[in-house]
């Protein structure tokens, strides 16, 4: 007789690959958690911006010391600007070796793209488990409490593996499973937003709200400051499109038993 599965929790590895496509939808390739380490867009035009001015500057050098060499009878002199000839021309092809590798063409800015997804990506789900937004475990009730994941200097991680080392002090296992309970991770993605078009067109309004509540609630500190009334008109403001029926659908997934009930209050 075939054993069913019963699932409950994610891997660290398909908690990334969701969070990944949460914020770029049909931007987000799957290739992004074996990314290699690329510099920033911008650090690369930097440097490749650098090179052609060392690469020019090189050139009026030479210009300048040739008109020299033509204008002067002196061997001592000439001996001396043909040295300095000689060295510019030994730094040129270093330089144009710079400019090859740091030129930004459209397979580079791919490359860089994907590693800045992965890195937005893996720092929102550490700082959601350093913040104990979520929390990790090993499978066995053991929890990887949120300081390790805050910066601890040796507890380890590998996303890609989904496994962590914990400091000796606390575990002699070395490398362990790591996993996310499914609805706890579930609940805090609903409150990511999305950073491209195509990833908010994945959502629904009535999630969007969900997560738009769920903020609202977290920046007041749990406390209700306007009306329900309010609170939709300012949430139709920010989410174009939304119903009252979307809202009121949203609003008991949402917010605290304490908003929920009838009555006059003073806000």
């Amino acid at each position: 007789m075939p054993v069913l599965l019963v699932r409950k929790d994610y891997l660290l590895s398909e908690a990334f690959e969701m969070i990944g496509k949460r914020l770029y939808g049909t931007e987000w390739t799957s290739l992004e958690i074996c990314a290699n380490k690329q510099p920033a867009p911008e650090e690369l035009e930097k440097r490749y911006a650098d090179n052609e001015k060392a690469r020019d500057q090189a050139h009026i050098e030479l210009g300048e010391i040739e008109a020299q060499i033509a204008k002067t009878t002196s061997a001592t002199k000439i001996q001396s600007l043909k040295r300095k000839l000689a060295a510019i021309h030994s730094r040129l092809p270093d330089i144009h070796s710079e400019l090859d590798l740091t030129r930004p063409d459209g397979a580079w800015r791919e490359s860089a793209a994907t590693y800045q997804r992965k890195l937005k990506a893996e720092r929102m789900l550490i700082d959601a488990l350093a913040q104990r937004k979520i929390q990790s475990h090993n499978g066995w009730n053991q929890t990887h409490d949120n300081h390790f994941w805050g910066g601890h200097p040796h507890f380890r991680h590998s996303i890609a593996l989904s496994i962590v080392r914990m400091p000796k002090q606390y575990s002699s296992r070395g490398w362990e499973p790591s996993r996310i309970n499914e609805g706890e991770f579930d609940k805090w993605l609903d409150t990511v937003e999305p950073v491209t078009s195509s990833a908010l067109a994945q959502v629904t309004r009535e999630d969007q709200c969900v997560a738009w509540l769920r903020r609202s609630v977290e920046t007041s500190g749990g406390q209700q400051t306007k009306s329900k009334a309010d609170y939709f008109t300012e949430a139709s403001v920010q989410i174009a499109g939304l119903t009252e029926r979307e809202f009121n659908r949203a609003w008991p997934r949402t917010v605290p038993a304490s908003w929920k009930g009838g009555g006059r209050r003073r806000w």
